[in-house]
């Protein structure tokens, strides 16, 4: 899958006078914008980020010297992915909005106006994104509620809803996991007399790839996810270049205990609690 990132504006959008209203959050926000951009720089997503806002990202930090690690870090970053860079139009649907909240109505209206056009470049990106695409909206934690894993980007009667994500660490796991590819193994494709072990349809098979997991024990690559609507595991297997089959196992027994006991707590179905030897 091929993931597009999009930045929180007001991770690097500070007044001078808000740097000194408030130090802590700005020391915090900015360190954990450091370690973001070291997740994208190291990674080969696209990167969604109009030249207005490279230049705020250079220039827009108050309380940095010119030559500090910071600054250094940031150049490099943007001379790094200049070639992953998606521009955007400059248009913007009159009364767009998100929830949570992304227009800081504290900032100029400049900055205002140029996140509405970001805001609308995304809502417009997620209606025509292609089914091999995933688009991210990354920001800090202090500056959303922790427990809202998507933005909402409402015009007139229509929103659309993107994933996003808010520390470094979620960004790096989201990152490797919309790595992974499904592919049905050609030899259980019907159109050869063979039925598939496997009879989730492509877009519910991603979904689960994305959710699986690895386990601890061993040394096997196989990933592993828990359908509750049929209460088997699935079972993912490398063939190569992040690429996967898969195929059901209701066989407890070849599941090993730390899937089975994280899928319990999952989804606690009759059958994955007997599984366990719960009740």
């Amino acid at each position: 899958m091929n993931h597009i990132t999009a930045l929180d504006p007001n991770m690097f959008l500070w007044e001078t006078n808000d740097v000194e209203m408030y130090p802590e959050k700005y020391k915090i926000i900015l360190f954990e914008l450091m370690d973001i951009i070291d997740v994208l720089e190291s990674n080969n997503n696209k990167i969604i980020l109009k030249k207005y806002f490279q230049d705020e990202l250079e220039n827009h930090y108050p309380a940095i010297d010119e030559n500090s690690d910071v600054t250094r870090s940031i150049y490099r970053f943007l001379a790094k992915v200049q070639d992953r860079i998606i521009e955007y139009p400059e248009f913007s649907y009159p009364n767009i909005y998100s929830d949570p909240l992304v227009i800081n109505y504290l900032l100029s209206e400049d900055f205002q106006n140029e996140i509405k056009i970001l805001l609308s470049a995304l809502y417009n990106y997620s209606k025509n994104e292609d089914d091999d695409e995933e688009l991210t909206f990354v920001t800090v934690g202090n500056l959303r509620d922790p427990g809202n894993n998507f933005l909402k980007l409402i015009v007139a009667d229509d929103e659309k809803e993107i994933i996003s994500i808010q520390n470094s660490e979620l960004l790096s796991d989201f990152l490797i996991r919309s790595k992974r590819k499904y592919e049905m193994n050609p030899k259980h494709d019907p159109e050869y007399g063979w039925g598939s072990p496997f009879s989730a349809n492509k877009s519910i098979a991603k979904r689960m790839l994305f959710n699986s997991i690895i386990s601890s024990r061993g040394n096997s690559q196989a990933l592993y996810f828990y359908d509750n609507d049929k209460e088997v595991f699935i079972v993912f297997r490398p063939h190569t270049d992040n690429v996967y089959h898969a195929y059901e196992n209701d066989n407890p027994n070849e599941i090993p205990s730390d899937i089975r006991q994280y899928f319990l707590k999952e989804h606690p179905s009759k059958k994955t609690r007997k599984q366990n030897g719960e009740k």
